[in-house]
């Protein structure tokens, strides 16, 4: 089961409870899109993924290209997974794969033609780099996960955060 909303400001909230059907990734992604299109400015998303499971292949692969899809709308993204490790690395493996520019673009790009020092594209301006300016992170912990959205949330948005990943779970 997956449950998508948004109650204040810029913070919108996603949970994700086994077992997880392509179904509802697509009606997640509906559901993030009209956020999208209601919320002014970049998105802040928690994502509790403390009661779901290893994702099948399939799903995990929408769950990047998702990822690339709304790369530019989204500020960041705490997936707070609990204590699985095997689910932890899953998970870190999507949102790599979800900040990678879609393969079918036909774009390859040689180490060589970046610039490192300033992580841009040497060859003139690159669409893709802007749309990852997203940032992802996994986390064990709640507190964590909390810590590193704080950053970037009004007290308003951070009281929400906290009822949501402290508060009672449906």
């Amino acid at each position: 089961m997956i449950t998508v909303s948004q109650k204040i400001g810029r913070l919108a909230e996603i949970r994700m409870t086994a077992p997880i059907t392509v179904e509802e990734l697509s009606s997640m992604q509906r559901d993030i899109g009209a956020i999208l299109n209601r919320v002014s400015g970049r998105l802040v998303v928690c994502t509790d993924l403390q009661a779901a499971t290893i994702l099948s292949t399939e799903l995990a692969d929408r769950m990047a290209k998702f990822f690339r899809a709304d790369n530019a709308r989204m500020e960041r993204n705490a997936l707070v997974v609990g204590e699985s490790p095997t689910f932890f690395l899953q998970v870190e493996r999507v949102i790599r794969e979800g900040n990678a520019p879609p393969a079918a673009s036909g774009r390859t790009e040689s180490p060589s033609s970046r610039d490192p020092a300033s992580n841009k594209s040497t060859r003139g301006s690159d669409p893709w780099m802007s749309r990852r300016a997203s940032e992802r992170r996994v986390f064990r912990s709640t507190t964590e996960a909390m810590t590193w959205l704080d950053e970037v949330l009004t007290p308003e948005e951070r009281a929400r955060l906290r009822h949501v990943l402290e508060g009672p779970h449906p």
